[in-house]
C-alpha cells in the first residue's frame, strides 16, 4: 500500500529505502548498495554501516511477524512497510528506546525485540555519521533502476 511519495520522506528514510529495495534485489542490487556505500565511505566505514544493515534486514525480514512488502526498486512511492522500517531505524537511533520497543514488538517476536532495536540503533547512528560528516545521502543512493512515473 502506497503511504507517500518516496521523495516526501527525509534523506536518510529514503536512502533506508531504497537501499532496501536495491538489497532485496539480489546480488546485484547488493552489490551496487556496496559500491555506492565503499565509493563514498571507503571499505572499512561500508563494511560497518552493510553490517548493521545486513542484521537489521535480516531479523526484520526472516524473523517478522509477517511477510515484509515492499514496492520494486523503480517505484515512485514509499510503502507502508519500507516506511515503518526507515521510521523505526530513525527511532532506535533517537533518545526513544521505549518508542523503538513498542514499535518492535509489533514487528517481531519478543526475543527479537532487543537485537532488532540495538542493530536498527548502531545502523541509525551510522547513517546519522555520514550526514554529520558531509557525506551526501543522495550520492548513496544505489544506482539501480530509475525511478517509474507510473502510479499503482
Amino acid at each position: 500500500m502506497p503511504v507517500r511519495a518516496l521523495t516526501d520522506l527525509p534523506a536518510r528514510e529514503q536512502w533506508l529505502v531504497r537501499a532496501l529495495r536495491d538489497w532485496c534485489e539480489g546480488p546485484d542490487g547488493q552489490a551496487r548498495v556496496w559500491t555506492a556505500l565503499a565509493g563514498t565511505l571507503g571499505a572499512a566505514r561500508a563494511r560497518t554501516v552493510l553490517a548493521e544493515f545486513e542484521t537489521t534486514l535480516s531479523i526484520l525480514l526472516g524473523q517478522g511477524r509477517r511477510r515484509f512488502c515492499r514496492h520494486s526498486a523503480g517505484c515512485p512511492c514509499a510503502g507502508l512497510d519500507e516506511t515503518l522500517l526507515a521510521h523505526f531505524v530513525t527511532i532506535a537511533s533517537s533518545e526513544n528506546e521505549e518508542d523503538a520497543l513498542l514499535m518492535a514488538m509489533l514487528l517481531v517476536p519478543a526475543d527479537r525485540m532487543w537485537p532488532l532495536v540495538s542493530s536498527a540503533r548502531r545502523l541509525g547512528l551510522e547513517i546519522g555519521r555520514m550526514t554529520m560528516q558531509g557525506s551526501n545521502l543522495k550520492s548513496l543512493v544505489p544506482s539501480g533502476a530509475p525511478i517509474s512515473r507510473m502510479h499503482h
